[in-house]
């Protein structure tokens, strides 16, 4: 009697976007001074996402603008488990392999049902000072702010565009959106115009 072959499970895509948030400790005290954050997909091995610069100070580095990852996951619809999604943190000062502070893993796979901001702890390696990135994760749904991810992103786009058609008198444009700094000022500005209520 033969036996009839069991059908493979077709494992199910499932399209997700990711909010992350970054800071360290135990950071050398000389030899740094501004540090990013490089995010990188250990598949294509190339960074996806940056964070802007920030200072460190006391051995701590915090970084005020999330990274945003729109991904895609594997699930088997019989355990609704996810195959794993590994990612590099990449904490540098440069792009010179001198410039890195110290790289970590994190599988984004875990936090496939994190609608609450999870926090987890990842010790740097190739760090003598022991030192940690801290990354704070959180799964954005239609009930977490995904909306608002959309409104943000299609806000920002139109916010440079306005930036780069003004006149500005004191300064040239090219200058005011060299510094990442100035122009996520005025980003927030045009956000808070665009998302103002009006009333009648």
């Amino acid at each position: 009697m033969s036996r009839i072959p069991k059908r493979k499970v077709e494992k199910v895509k499932v399209k997700v976007v990711f909010r992350l948030q970054f800071h360290t400790t135990h950071i050398p005290q000389t030899g740094w001074d501004k540090l990013f954050v490089s995010f990188i997909p250990a598949d294509s091995g190339k960074a996806t996402a940056k964070t802007t610069k920030a200072s460190v100070r006391n051995g701590t580095c915090k970084w005020a603008d999330p990274i945003y990852e729109t991904t895609r996951l594997l699930q088997d619809p019989r355990t609704r488990e996810y195959d794993e999604k590994m990612y590099k943190l990449v904490v540098a000062m440069g792009s010179s392999r001198s410039s890195v502070v110290g790289e970590a893993n994190i599988n984004l796979a875990d936090y496939a049902d994190a609608s609450k901001p999870c926090a987890v702890s990842l010790p740097l390696n190739c760090c003598d000072s022991g030192a940690v990135l801290h990354v704070t994760v959180q799964l954005l749904t239609s009930k977490t702010g995904f909306r608002e991810f959309e409104q943000q992103r299609k806000l920002r786009e139109k916010g440079f565009q306005m930036l780069t058609k003004q006149n500005i008198h004191d300064e040239p444009v090219q200058k005011l959106l060299a510094s990442t700094e100035m122009a996520n000022d005025q980003v927030d500005k045009v956000l808070q115009l665009f998302c103002a209520p009006v009333f009648d």
